[in-house]
Formats: C-alpha cells, sequence, structure tokens
C-alpha cells in the first residue's frame, strides 16, 4: 500500500517525476488530445465547407475557383443525391471533406459567403417586385400614374439609380398588357401569363440590376402568376 505523502513539497516532486500535472494527468496528454481535438473539429468544418459546395447550382459552381479533383469529388457527390443514395452520398461527403483538407480553403469559403450575400439580395429584390407587381397590376387609371410615381421614388430612396433607369412609358405598356392578360386569365379565357412574368421580370432588374435569371427564379414567377 502506497504511503501518504506527509507534505505539499513532497507531493509536487513526486508529480514531476512521473509527469503528471496538478489535475492528476499525464504532462503530455492535454496538449496531445487539444490537438486532436481541434484537428477534429477543422476537419468537420471543412467537410460542411465542403457540403455547401455541393448545394450549389451548375452556374454557382462555375463561379468557384478549386482544384479540378475537388471540382470533380463535388460533381459526383452532387450526381450522386440526386439519384438519392445517401449511403454513397455520405461517403462521398467524406470524400470531399479529405480533399479540402489538403488545399487552401479560405478563398473557397469567400465565394461561398459572396454567393450568399448575392441569394439574399436576390431574395430581397424579387419580394420587391412581387410587392410592386401586385400594386401596379391593381391600380387603374390615375392610380395606375400614382402608383409609377411612388415605384419612382421607392427606387431613388434606395440609391441604385433605379428610377433614372425606368422607362415609364414602356412600364405602363407593360402594365396594360399585365392587366389585360389577368382579366382574360379569370374568364379562362387564356392561360398564358406571358405579360405578367415579363412585368415582373422588368421590376426585378430594377430592383437588383445583377440579379441572375436563374431557372428557379422563373420557376417562382410561374407558380405565383399562375396563383395570381
Amino acid at each position: 500500500m502506497a504511503r501518504p505523502f506527509h507534505d505539499e513539497a513532497e507531493h509536487e516532486q513526486a508529480l514531476d517525476e512521473i509527469n503528471v500535472d496538478e489535475n492528476g494527468r499525464f504532462a503530455d496528454e492535454g496538449p496531445a488530445r487539444e490537438a486532436k481535438g481541434e484537428k477534429k473539429r477543422r476537419a468537420l468544418q471543412l467537410e460542411r465547407l465542403g457540403e455547401s459546395l455541393i448545394r450549389l447550382k451548375p452556374g454557382q459552381l462555375e463561379r468557384v475557383a478549386m482544384p479540378d479533383d475537388l471540382r470533380a469529388a463535388v460533381v459526383e457527390a452532387q450526381r450522386i443525391l440526386a439519384k438519392k443514395a445517401f449511403g454513397g452520398y455520405r461517403r462521398q461527403v467524406q470524400l470531399v471533406g479529405k480533399i479540402m483538407r489538403t488545399v487552401d480553403a479560405e478563398p473557397i469559403a469567400k465565394a461561398l459567403e459572396a454567393l450568399d450575400l448575392e441569394g439574399t439580395l436576390a431574395s430581397a429584390a424579387f419580394q420587391q417586385a412581387e410587392r410592386w407587381r401586385t400594386r401596379l397590376l391593381a391600380a387603374t387609371g390615375r392610380a395606375a400614374d400614382n402608383e409609377v410615381d411612388a415605384l419612382v421614388a421607392d427606387l431613388d430612396a434606395q440609391g441604385e439609380g433605379g428610377g433614372a433607369r425606368l422607362d415609364r412609358t414602356a412600364l405602363r405598356q407593360v402594365v396594360r398588357a399585365a392587366q389585360k392578360e389577368r382579366a382574360l386569365q379569370q374568364t379562362n379565357a387564356q392561360k398564358s401569363s406571358t405579360a405578367q412574368k415579363r412585368l415582373f421580370r422588368l421590376l426585378r432588374e430594377l430592383f437588383e440590376p445583377a440579379a441572375n435569371d436563374g431557372g428557379d427564379a422563373d420557376a417562382e414567377e410561374g407558380e405565383q402568376e399562375g396563383t395570381a
């Protein structure tokens, strides 16, 4: 049976001899565990970053610079996910994460942040365009002219110069065509939403000139116009 220590000095000497710290751990164990934990956290972060790449649309993915082997692995993961082969997808995500650990991830992370910001701006532009399309379609006569004036004021207030770019005469023509189209839809005399889509696109470009004419946005236009 080990004898008890008689004083604090004797205790500290014993700790030094067996290389144990004051918490009873081997002195070199803490840093090793910390380094291992940090390495694992870093690996998980890179894997999540890789999953963000996998969720990108083809056009967005093309805008992110990366090594060919990483791009190929990401595209393959997208293909597997589309087939709903989730077991294979999980393994492919791990492969993407493994490749991510061999590259400089910072430029990729910054590119993803930029794309995320663009998405936020596009969403805001979409909502503003939808709101103004509803207002313009509901207005007639002098009220329609007032709504166009209010739209110009709204664009100018945002400081993007949208009011100066707006051709009021052309906008009024598009609005009248969309109103006529909508009236025919309500009597089942017409199913096309071409004019309403044109009005929505015009408004969206005014609120966000750099907005991408992506398929998803057009699809949302069609869905919302079809239920208008």
